[in-house]
Formats: C-alpha cells, structure tokens, sequence
C-alpha cells in the first residue's frame, strides 16, 4: 500500500489497509516491513480488531524508499476473522 506523499493533499492523513486472517488461532509475532524515506516521518499504527498494537515512526534513511523492518510485537495472539489493519500518513511539509 503506497499513498502518493508529494501530493500535499495526501499528507497528515491516515490511509490504512485491513485483511481478515484465515490463519489458525495461536500466538504470532507480527512484523511489518515499510519502505523508508529520507525525511524519515511517517507514522505506522496496527490494529488487531481495533486494539491497536504499539505504533513506530520511520527514522530517516540515506536511500530514499530503500525497505527496512520497521516493526516487531511478539505475543501478539490471533484468531481465524480478526481483522489486521495498518494504517499510515506521511505529515505535512515543513
């Protein structure tokens, strides 16, 4: 999922993405992998049926889009139809 972020219309809002998992119930680590950018700013919030799983910010990277692992929770216990979602925002221009 990519939002066009030189469209300062896109920025400072959240674009998320969800799936419903088909996976057995059982305890996971979760790891969400997000491309990285020079300026180093944007958010990334999960959620497991709405409870949100610790949110991470980007640190800056000397490649532009270059992919890093940004976020990792272990203990993280689903169920077959919960719902993942990932959300996103790149903020405003300073």
């Amino acid at each position: 999922m990519a939002i066009n972020a030189a469209n300062e219309a896109y920025r400072a809002k959240f674009a998320a993405t969800q799936h419903k998992f088909s996976g057995e119930k059982r305890t996971y680590i979760l790891t969400l992998y997000t491309m990285q950018d020079t300026d180093g700013k944007t958010e990334y919030i999960v959620t497991i049926n709405g409870e949100k799983v610790p949110k991470t910010t980007n640190i800056p990277s000397k490649i532009d889009y270059s992919i890093h692992e940004r976020h990792a929770a272990k203990d993280v216990e689903l169920r077959h139809d919960d719902i993942i979602q990932v959300a996103f925002h790149a903020p405003p221009t300073d």
